[in-house]
This record gives structure tokens, sequence and C-alpha cells, in this order.
């Protein structure tokens, strides 16, 4: 008997988020954990450190740059190191005419289907109106990543 499809498919998303699908970024001057978004450490560079202890009376903080951790990019390490998804077009749940702002699936051994709940705005809403126009949809497909049908 084969793996149920979520075992497999959990490690095929694994390359996904990857840290070696977009090198590690940051870089950005910090001085602390803060403003690398909490996405890195903020690692005080020997000069920096320097300058502090040779000026003890000096109120400057030690900059540093922000060094991300590996699920994370950009500049301050405010970026998710995800790979674009392969077709944004078939991914996740698509009705024309609807929005919705995602979910959660699982799978379900008896169907062979993935089964998700998601946010959607029904009647027409737009987001703004997101307190009474919302509810919850569920919907299926046949991989984690869709496309979902309701």
């Amino acid at each position: 008997m084969a793996a149920p499809r979520s075992a497999r498919s959990l490690s095929a998303l694994r390359p996904a988020l990857s840290p070696t699908i977009r090198a590690q970024q940051g870089g950005s001057e910090c001085t602390t954990d803060w403003e690398c978004s909490l996405g890195g450490r903020c690692v005080s560079s020997d000069a920096a450190q320097q300058m502090t202890r040779s000026n003890p009376a000096s109120d400057a903080r030690p900059r540093g740059r922000c060094a991300c951790d590996a699920w994370f990019t950009g500049g301050d390490c405010s970026l998710l190191n995800l790979e674009p998804a392969a077709s944004p077009e078939s991914a996740g749940l698509q009705v024309p005419g609807y929005h919705s702002w995602g979910g959660r699936c699982t799978y379900d051994g008896a169907t062979g289907k993935y089964v998700g709940a998601f946010s959607m705005m029904v009647g027409g809403c737009s987001l703004n109106q997101w307190q009474w126009g919302s509810a919850i949809v569920v919907a299926e497909a046949d991989a984690p990543e869709g496309p979902y049908s309701l």
C-alpha cells in the first residue's frame, strides 16, 4: 500500500520552503532584532563593537547588519523565502466573482481527496465588508495545492 498522498505531498512541498531557493539576504543596518522583523538577528559588526568600546561615554548603540534566518529574506528579513507558485491561476480556491483570503486543508483517507475550509466573501461583497459578508466554505481537491472546487 502506498503512503497516503499527504505524506508524499508534504515532502514534495519542502523544497518550496527551502532556504536554497533564493539566497538569504539581509544586510540592512540595525541595532536590535526587531529591526530585522524578528525574521533574523541583528549581528553587530566588529567595527561597531570596537567603536562603542573606545568611546564608552557615547550613548550611540552599536550598529549591525541583519542576518536572516533560513525561512526569511529581504534586506530587513521581512519576506518569507518561498518559491513562487507554479501556476497561480490553478492553485487554491478560485471562484470567479468571489474573493477568498486563504484556508487550510487536510487529507481525507476515505475519499482520497484534500478537503479545505476557506474564508470567502459571499454575495459579491468586497473585503471591506468582511464583518457581515464573509463565510466559511468547504471545497475539495486532488492535491493540497489545488485547484479546489466547491
